[in-house]
């Protein structure tokens, strides 16, 4: 499993669990089952380990070894991420950041509901166009914070077998 795509932010829903192993047994143990969702909080600072909220609202501490055993559909990352499992358009679901990230995507437009469609990406610049015509280029730092997910029934997310 790509390892890389869960940052904070990130949301899947856990579709296998690695058959008759010790870990997918704990893992099952902690209540991670086939149809349950995953919500990356946090990473810790080496991160080797991350923190995940279920939707039940439980908060557990994963190892990167663990996800592994997952087999995964995500339903959303950071911009930055995106292209690697969605297809375009995206629409915004939530920007991480505190109160002037939020003010400041707000000037240019980009709010939770809006929709994007990326148009040229590197490793430091993402350009996107809004729905209105109006395009907009984002800083790497800014596009981890900007949580996206597919539009419904455009995603090309097939799950990562463990």
């Amino acid at each position: 499993m790509n390892h890389s795509l869960f940052l904070p932010g990130s949301e899947c829903l856990i579709q296998t669990l690695d058959g008759n192993t010790p870990a997918a047994h704990r893992l099952a143990e902690m209540g991670m089952l086939p149809g349950s969702q995953l919500h990356v909080v946090r990473l810790s600072p080496l991160g080797d380990t991350l923190e995940v909220r279920m939707e039940e609202g439980e908060t557990l501490a994963l190892r990167r070894t663990d996800l592994d055993h997952l087999g995964c559909t995500f339903t959303a990352l950071p911009l930055n991420l995106a292209l690697e499992k969605f297809s375009n358009p995206l629409r915004i679901r939530h920007l991480l950041g505190g109160r002037s990230f939020g003010e400041r995507m707000a000037q240019q437009g980009l709010q939770p509901g809006t929709r994007l469609q990326v148009l040229n990406r590197t490793p430091h610049r993402i350009l996107c166009a809004q729905e209105t015509g109006k395009t907009v280029e984002l800083g790497a730092g800014e596009a981890v914070k900007i949580i996206v997910e597919p539009l419904e029934g455009d995603a090309v997310n097939e799950p990562e077998n463990p």
